[in-house]
C-alpha cells in the first residue's frame, strides 16, 4: 500500500512539475514573441512609410539577433546543451552571405542552428523557409513574416514566384543572409523513410541511405542558381556550407525524432546534452548544373500543369550531385553513430598525430557552451524596455 501511495505521490508531483514547466515556457515564449512583434509594428514599420528601407532592415536584423538571444535564454533555462562544431566552422564564421544545407532530424533543428549562428556572431543574418500558413499565427508567425522569412505552399505554381521574388530582393538590396535549407523536406522517421525509399525505387535510384532521406532538388537548385555570384560586381554567393547535424544519446535502433520531441526538450528538460554540427565548405564553382547556358532554361515555364515541375537537364545534373552529397552525409552519420563524434579520436603515437594534425588540425572539434553572454542580457533587456515604452506611448495617445 505504501509503495502505491509513494508511486501515486511521485506521479502527481511529476505531473504538476511538467505542467508548471509547460506554462512557464509558454509564457516566456509568448512575452518574447509579443515583444518582438510590438517593436516591429510600433517602432520599425513607420520607417517603411518614411521610405527608410535600409534603416528598417538594419533594425529588423537587430531584432532577429535578439530573438536568437531569447533562444539562448530558453535553452539555458529549460534544456541546457553544448554545441560541438567540427569541419570548416572557421570558414563559416567568416561568411556573411551563404546557404546552409542541413539534414533534418528534429522539429528543433533550426533552433540549434540559429543558436550556433549566435555564437558565430551571425544570428542577425538568419533566413528560413516556412510553411505558408504559419505566417498567420500570432505572435511567432507575424514576427517571422516581418523578419521577411520566406513562406511556401509546396505548390510549384505558387512557390516558384515566391522564391524567385525573395532571391531577387536579397540580391537587389545586397542583404547579408544565412539561408537555412533542409533539402529532405521533412523529418527522418520510420514513416518518412519508407516513403522516401519508395520514391527512390520509382526513380530507379539505389536504396542505400540509412540515416537521411533522399533530398528534394528543386528548391535547393533554385536557391543556389539564383543566389550565386555571377560576376565580380555581383552581390551573390560563391560558397555554400553543408551541415550534418547529430544528437547525443540516440540509440542505434532509433531516430532522433523518436527520442527528442519538443515536449521532451522544453517541458521535460530531456533534450540532447550535446548537439554535434559538422561543417563542410562547398565552393559553388565545384557544383555542377548551375551554369548559365541553353540547357538551363526552366522547363516548367511551358508545362501545361503549372503545379508539376519538369526538371531541366541542368537541374537533373544538380540533383545527382545533391544525392551524392547525401550519401556522404549518410556515411558521416554512420561514423558518428559508431564513434560518438564526426572527427576521429586523436591518436597516441607522435607520427600518427602529425598526420592527424595535417588532416584535422583546423577542423577539430570546437565546443560552444550555450550560456547567455552580456550582450544577450543587453539586447533582450533593451527589447523589453522599448516594448514597454512603445505601448506606454500608444496608451497615452489613446487616452
Amino acid at each position: 500500500m505504501s509503495l502505491q501511495l509513494n508511486h501515486h505521490y511521485f506521479h502527481t508531483m511529476n505531473t504538476i512539475l511538467r505542467i508548471s514547466r509547460a506554462i512557464c515556457f509558454a509564457l516566456l515564449f509568448l512575452i518574447a514573441a509579443v515583444s518582438i512583434v510590438s517593436v516591429q509594428i510600433l517602432v520599425l514599420l513607420p520607417f517603411l512609410f518614411l521610405h527608410s528601407n535600409k534603416l528598417y532592415r538594419n533594425l529588423n536584423m537587430l531584432l532577429i539577433a535578439t530573438w536568437g538571444s531569447c533562444m539562448v535564454f530558453f535553452s539555458n533555462i529549460f534544456s541546457p546543451f553544448d554545441i560541438i562544431l567540427s569541419g570548416d566552422h572557421l570558414d563559416l564564421a567568416a561568411r556573411s552571405n551563404t546557404i546552409l544545407l542541413s539534414n533534418h532530424q528534429l522539429y528543433t533543428d533550426w533552433w540549434y542552428i540559429w543558436i550556433m549562428a549566435r555564437y558565430l556572431n551571425k544570428h542577425s543574418l538568419i533566413r528560413i523557409i516556412l510553411k505558408h500558413d504559419l505566417q498567420f499565427h500570432f505572435p511567432a508567425g507575424w514576427a517571422c513574416k516581418l523578419f521577411e522569412f520566406i513562406f511556401v505552399k509546396r505548390k510549384w505554381s505558387f512557390d516558384r514566384n515566391v522564391l524567385l521574388s525573395a532571391f531577387a530582393k536579397i540580391k537587389q538590396l545586397n542583404l547579408p543572409f544565412w539561408l537555412i535549407l533542409f533539402p529532405e523536406g521533412t523529418l527522418v522517421c520510420d514513416e518518412t523513410k519508407e516513403r522516401s525509399d519508395k520514391f527512390a525505387t520509382k526513380q530507379g535510384w539505389p536504396i542505400d541511405l540509412k540515416n537521411v532521406l533522399y533530398p528534394k532538388t528543386t528548391g535547393t537548385y533554385y536557391a543556389c542558381k539564383h543566389l550565386r555570384k555571377k560576376s565580380q560586381i555581383d552581390t551573390g554567393i560563391d560558397t555554400i556550407f553543408d551541415l550534418t547535424v547529430a544528437y547525443s544519446d540516440v540509440p542505434l535502433s532509433k531516430y532522433a525524432y523518436d527520442v527528442y520531441t519538443p515536449t521532451r526538450i522544453f517541458v521535460d528538460g530531456l533534450g540532447p546534452r550535446k548537439v554535434f554540427i559538422h561543417v563542410d565548405k562547398v565552393p559553388l564553382d565545384a557544383v555542377p548544373g548551375l551554369e548559365d547556358n541553353a540547357d538551363a532554361v526552366e522547363m516548367d515555364d511551358t508545362a501545361s500543369d503549372k503545379n508539376i515541375h519538369t526538371a531541366s537537364k541542368n537541374e537533373e545534373i544538380f540533383g545527382q550531385w545533391l544525392r551524392d552529397r547525401y550519401h556522404q552525409k549518410d556515411q558521416l552519420m554512420d561514423a558518428f553513430l559508431q564513434n560518438g563524434s564526426f572527427i576521429p579520436i586523436e591518436p597516441a603515437s607522435l607520427s600518427e598525430r602529425e598526420i592527424y594534425e595535417t588532416q584535422y588540425g583546423m577542423k577539430k572539434e570546437y565546443v560552444i557552451h550555450v550560456v547567455p553572454k552580456w550582450d544577450d542580457y543587453f539586447s533582450v533587456g533593451l527589447m523589453l524596455l522599448v516594448t514597454y515604452s512603445a505601448w506606454k506611448v500608444v496608451f497615452y495617445i489613446m487616452c
